[in-house]
């Protein structure tokens, strides 16, 4: 992943959801449809736990993959259980 490129909330990713699983998490979507040094991302999340906003991410940066690229990134994102039909 790039150096911390990641802005949640206003605050950097490690400020939001510490530690190493959150930050796998987050390098997900990306590092499986090779997008990492690619794109820049920002998201806005409120309301819920820590936990569900760390989905919510997940899924939208998931989603957002998808729609710039469908038939290149919906395969990888589909075996990570991240894709919708």
């Amino acid at each position: 992943m790039a150096k911390e490129k990641i802005r949640l909330t206003e605050c950097r990713r490690k400020n939001i959801f510490p530690g190493e699983i959150a930050k796998k998490a987050l390098a997900k979507p990306m590092g499986a449809t090779e997008t990492s040094e690619k794109y820049y991302f920002s998201a806005k999340v409120s309301g819920g736990g820590k936990e569900s906003q760390l989905g919510a991410v997940i899924l939208g940066l998931a989603r957002s993959l998808v729609k710039v690229s469908s038939e290149k990134n919906r395969v990888p994102l589909k075996k990570l259980g991240l894709s919708y039909p």
